[in-house]
């Protein structure tokens, strides 16, 4: 899920039988759900968040592997497209930004927890290695406080 301008979108997933590719836009101003161009690919346990007008989906889980996949939905275009690959394969990433830079966060790798951290720096389209955190995790919450740049 990631939230742009004043729209909820809701990305990929599982339904209980597949594995989804669909992305759905809630407008809270007419109170209506909008089905969108779908992404490249089923997956479940993407981490999504926005930077500069742009969707990021990042890793997840296709039933058969990890994934190290990120593609970028523009609005202003109704469309996806990719960008450079993550470092590592991620299901189950925690995402979010801060600046001008998408972070991934923990995740899992098929056979090990995660408490490595990359950073994705839009302008260059390059993922690199930051400091890992003290403690593997997937699935968590992750945020941004006060945030100055």
């Amino acid at each position: 899920m990631a939230e742009l301008g004043d729209r909820i979108f809701v990305i990929g997933g599982n339904d209980g039988v597949s594995f989804l590719n669909s992305i759905e836009c809630y407008d809270p101003h007419t109170n209506r759900w909008t089905l969108l161009p779908p992404m490249s690919r089923p997956r479940a346990g993407i981490g999504a968040a926005a930077l500069d007008g742009r969707i990021y989906a990042i890793g997840g889980f296709d039933g058969a592997s990890r994934l190290d996949i990120v593609e970028m939905f523009e609005p202003r275009m109704n469309a996806w497209t990719e960008a450079a690959p993550l470092n590592s394969c991620r299901d189950g990433v925690c995402v979010m930004t801060y600046g001008c830079w998408v972070y991934a966060v923990g995740g899992i790798d098929g056979p090990s927890y995660l408490n490595t951290v990359e950073a994705y720096d839009p302008r260059t389209d390059e993922w690199k290695d930051v400091i890992p955190m003290t403690r593997c995790r997937a699935a968590a919450g992750v945020a941004v406080l006060h945030a100055t740049t």
